[in-house]
């Protein structure tokens, strides 16, 4: 105070300075401590007051303090080019790193670029900037440590998946997982030389991972499917139903679709049902419709096996499945089930041949219910240098079984009747058995049926065989069946080579120097006999098959390019296949254009005899030129194109795929669920050769099926502690 008064006193007579507080930014925040680090605004105490202002006035009252806290400037947009770690936060600018890194954050209002770059060059923004530069290099070099890690691991999940892949392809036992990745990592198969037990996906090594791991493989072999059959404008069903080796009532699925203009077969379910009636087999089919988002007036065709539960005029599924979606839908009866039919009922109307069956079964059972009586007729059989065969069962619902049993029982003849001679001269317990067959087969019938009947089963078994192709075409199937029935007309004229051999060397009552019995009473019959057999089979078989009355198959037969040509050399090729198209129009009406229809079909006709390499063509392998090289042209016409050739003639897929069950779900895997046998049906089926499937797909799936936790390996440390290296 005495210092200030001396001056005022020196200046008196002067005007009073303007006295005001400076407020100086302080270089680092609050490291320069007092109240510049409190205030928020960093002022250096020495600086901010003039020494010549009173000691009231250094002190200020709490207004001009206020007032010395506004900033004097505005927070400029380039700074945060300048400073990439600035941040302006309601009014405060901030250090991003100081924040994080430093030992305290540097806060200020004071927008000057020499605050900012006192901060830039201070102590302790240098000191958080190195220990930041310390803290990435330590996170890259753990990041990459997990980055290898979980390449690692991934690595090892997609070789657990290709060994699911391969158990499920192979038709394999799961018990067998475990032990085949422990062979591959013995054999140090570079996706499991690291594998473990505590390993990230170590823990899947068990049968209920390797089902999760085959249902993945499986839904993305599905997802292709069904994408596929969505795509296609119409598509048909095949049914049928079966029981398991768990006594389980099964009904099994097949899809048949147009892909990028291919005709493609796939199952596409095969699930348990309660019973097999009509009501019961429709809601399953609703259900699957339902699930795979499928149109059902798009469904353009079902085919069966041609029980009365499928084909009821009233009752039926084909019936009910008209009324639920498509009126138009088309029934079919399984070819191949219709041939065997055939072949059991002209078998059956004929009791020498009824008789000479049943003794084929009777041969069968005797055999193969004991090991001692086979093995002694193979002994016999390598003695007399015959080949070692063994009897087959001649069974109804197995189309070549009977074709099989005779065919064996006629090559082995000899060496039968010897053993047979040899047991009943015996007194073994089954000597009366080996009498009984012994006689059956000395008879004149039974040697000349075997004979005959091979020759006659031939022909059946080709057109079995024919119906039973993967690539069937409807267009093939009328003619084979006319040629079957020709060739059976022939036998009864003239023998078969196995019926000529018998009576060659026949020699009165001995055949091959082995007697035969009712040789004489017998043999003016066989002809008789042989005719009505024979011609019975035929009446069936053109029951079953009537000509040019294929249902609506029959229609479709005007897109052959084989009739167009023959009917070109005619007069009448103007008026060709109107008829048939007529009714297909009708038929299709909510499908095709009838006028449209009419006019393409003229054009497609010529089209068909324009060009000398439609001549060879079938009608599957026609339209798919037609879809593939004059796309766009024939609009209607190629609608009904795309019905007949997804239109099934034949159930043999179902059969197919029941033969596939039953290779997974034996009686010692016969606890296996129905999603289980499921996913295994659809991989051995589907699933293309292994290094074609796509493996990251199915990785992908099986990460998304449920939340995955993956773990770490361990050290003894860690492990003590209970932490992991990513959480340490």
């Amino acid at each position: 105070m005495d210092r200030w008064l001396k001056r005022k006193s020196n200046n008196e007579g002067e005007p009073a300075p303007k006295k005001t507080v400076q407020e100086i930014p302080s270089t680092e925040g609050s490291e320069g401590g007092g109240a510049g680090g409190r205030a928020g605004g960093s002022a250096d105490s020495s600086d901010a007051v003039n020494e010549t202002d009173p000691p009231d006035f250094q002190k200020g009252s709490a207004t001009e303090r206020n007032v010395s806290k506004q900033p004097k400037d505005k927070f400029q947009a380039n700074w945060l080019r300048l400073y990439p770690w600035l941040e302006n936060n309601n009014g405060e600018m901030n250090c991003s790193i100081c924040k994080m890194y430093g030992a305290v954050p540097f806060a200020s209002r004071c927008y000057k670029t020499s605050t900012l770059r006192r901060h830039a060059d201070g102590v302790s923004h240098t000191a958080a900037i190195k220990r930041k530069r310390e803290a990435d290099s330590a996170k890259s070099v753990m990041t990459k440590a997990i980055e290898d890690a979980h390449l690692q691991s991934a690595a090892e999940m997609k070789g657990l998946l290709k060994t699911a892949y391969f158990i499920a392809k192979n038709e394999m036992a799961k018990a067998k997982f475990c032990h085949v990745v422990k062979f591959l990592k013995e054999m140090e198969c570079p996706a499991f030389k690291k594998l473990t037990e505590t390993s990230s996906y170590g823990s899947y090594i068990n049968e209920k991972g390797l089902s999760e791991m085959q249902q993945a493989i499986a839904s993305t072999l599905v997802e292709d499917i069904d994408k596929a059959v969505e795509r296609s404008p119409v598509f048909s069903l095949i049914l049928d139903e079966s029981t398991d080796i768990s006594n389980t009532k099964r009904l099994i699925i097949y899809v048949r679709f147009i892909d990028d203009n291919n005709v493609k077969t796939k199952l596409i379910r095969n699930s348990e049902i309660a019973d097999g009636r009509a009501d019961t087999i429709v809601e399953d089919v609703k259900q699957l419709l339902t699930e795979k988002k499928l149109d059902g007036k798009k469904l353009a065709a079902v085919c069966t096996d041609g029980a009365a539960v499928m084909t009821g005029c009233r009752q039926g599924v084909i019936k009910k499945l008209r009324e639920l979606y498509n009126p138009d839908l088309v029934g079919i009866h399984c070819t191949a089930h219709r041939l065997a039919l055939a072949a059991s009922d002209a078998a059956n109307s004929v009791p020498q041949v009824k008789r000479f069956q049943q003794d084929l079964r009777s041969i069968f059972i005797f055999f193969s219910n004991s090991a001692v009586r086979s093995n002694k007729l193979h002994e016999l059989q390598k003695q007399l240098d015959e080949p070692q065969l063994k009897f087959t069962q001649p069974h109804a619902v197995r189309w070549l079984s009977i074709h099989n049993a005779v065919s064996v029982v006629c090559r082995s003849l000899k060496s039968l009747r010897d053993v047979l001679e040899h047991m009943a001269s015996s007194n073994a317990q089954d000597a009366d058995k080996a009498k009984g067959l012994l006689l059956a087969v000395r008879q004149f019938n039974f040697v000349a049926l075997c004979h005959m009947m091979k020759d006659v089963l031939m022909h059946v078994v080709l057109l079995s065989k024919h119906f039973q192709r993967e690539d069937l075409d409807f267009s093939t199937a009328q003619p084979m069946v006319e040629s079957t029935k020709e060739a059976l007309k022939e036998i009864i004229v003239h023998p078969g080579p196995a019926e000529t051999e018998f009576f060659s060397s026949l020699d009165g009552n001995k055949f091959k120097g082995d007697k035969i019995f009712d040789c004489h009473t017998q043999k003016p019959a066989f002809d008789d006999m042989k005719s009505r057999y024979v011609g019975s089979l035929i009446t069936e078989i053109e029951r079953r098959f009537p000509c040019e009355t294929l249902d609506v198959l029959s229609w479709f037969t005007i897109l052959e390019p084989k009739k167009a040509i023959m009917a070109k050399k005619s007069d009448n090729f103007s008026h060709y296949g109107l008829e048939k198209l007529d009714n297909l129009l009708a038929h299709f009406s909510n499908y095709v254009s009838a006028v449209d229809g009419r006019s393409e079909f003229a054009l497609l006709k010529q089209t068909m005899v324009s060009s000398d390499s439609y001549a060879s063509l079938t009608f599957q392998q026609f339209a798919e030129a037609v879809l593939s090289d004059h796309r766009g042209v024939f609009t209607e016409m190629e609608k009904l194109i795309k019905i007949a050739l997804v239109i099934p003639i034949a159930s043999v897929s179902c059969e197919r795929g029941f033969s596939t069950q039953n290779r997974i779900k034996t009686r010692f895997r016969n606890s296996l669920n129905n999603a289980n046998l499921t996913n295994l049906m659809l991989i051995s089926e589907l699933g293309p050769p292994q290094e074609q499937f796509d493996f990251n797909r199915a990785f992908i799936k099986w990460k998304e099926m449920k939340q995955r936790r993956q773990k770490t390996e361990r050290t003894e440390d860690q492990a003590e502690r209970g932490r992991t290296p990513l959480q340490n």
